[in-house]
């Protein structure tokens, strides 16, 4: 996930890598992706989901574009991926494109960029997010966390909606994954959609509790599940619509949740194992 502002490029976070190595070498986990191109958003540092889809998808042969609101971190993230991908005597093909999700016309720049410098897109990642923060304002007039985690991928998604259509009426196989969170629905969030800067949106009782255990406020954790439940309601929004087009057999829509350990959007599968939300 990535943080509520840019930090300095000084090195990427290292983790413990406990369930990648072993199941990535299992051949039914994940097929061969050579000419594929994946969009993997918010892949800030060397830990978390965007490291690893990323890291998954360039072994297997897929041109990776991983986007990142401070491009010197990007860079670092690149090269961390590149040596350990060299390790197991893959030369990956990872490129690093600047994106804000707290910033609408980034977004337009990028998804313009990306147009530009690829004729297809056959998966994308929306991983990019912030979690539990304070009311802030983007320069959009949006609070913080649904901008990020919600508004932004709308938008992006969108705008790169016709070149998603075209890959999948030419190649098929096109996946779209949201990354959520089982915030979503634990606690009984709600979204306001009259009012999504609401800094206190409805919610159930569990809710109440959140900052006993992970600090903050409630109000932190009603609007975080307000922008996680907005994820899902897309990603279903979004199926729906795929199966409208006629386009169910070539193009799928997968939700996970943050907190998978052995989470991989279901294009990243044999086509026997996948698994559609």
């Amino acid at each position: 996930m990535g943080s509520s502002s840019s930090s300095p490029a000084d090195g990427p976070t290292q983790l413990e890598d406990k369930y990648y190595p072993e199941w990535i070498k299992n051949p039914e986990n994940i097929k061969d992706l050579t000419g594929k191109v994946a969009l993997i958003t918010g892949v800030s540092t060397s830990s978390g989901l965007g490291f690893y889809a990323t890291k998954a998808l360039a072994l297997k042969g897929a041109q990776c574009v991983i986007t990142v609101r401070n491009v010197e971190k990007g860079e670092a993230v690149k090269a961390d991926l590149e040596a350990k991908l060299q390790e197991d005597g893959v030369k990956p093909k990872i490129a690093v494109m600047k994106m804000d999700n707290c910033d609408f016309a980034s977004i337009r720049s990028f998804t313009d960029e990306f147009k530009k410098q690829y004729d297809r897109l056959d998966i994308v990642c929306n991983n990019a997010g912030v979690m539990g923060l304070d009311v802030q304002m983007t320069k959009d007039g949006y609070d913080i966390q649904i901008q990020t985690n919600h508004l932004s991928h709308f938008l992006m998604t969108a705008r790169l909606w016709p070149l998603m259509k075209a890959t999948a009426e030419k190649y098929g196989d096109v996946t779209i994954t949201q990354v959520s969170s089982g915030a979503s629905h634990k606690g009984g969030p709600t979204v306001d959609t009259a009012n999504l800067n609401n800094p206190h949106p409805s919610h159930g009782f569990l809710l109440y509790l959140a900052p006993f255990v992970l600090g903050g406020s409630t109000g932190h954790w009603a609007r975080y599940g307000q922008s996680k439940l907005a994820n899902v309601l897309f990603a279903q929004e979004l199926q729906r619509r795929i199966a409208a087009a006629g386009l169910q057999d070539k193009m799928k829509l997968g939700q996970r949740t943050e907190c998978s350990q052995a989470w991989l959007p279901p294009i990243y599968r044999s086509p026997r194992r996948r698994a559609v939300a």
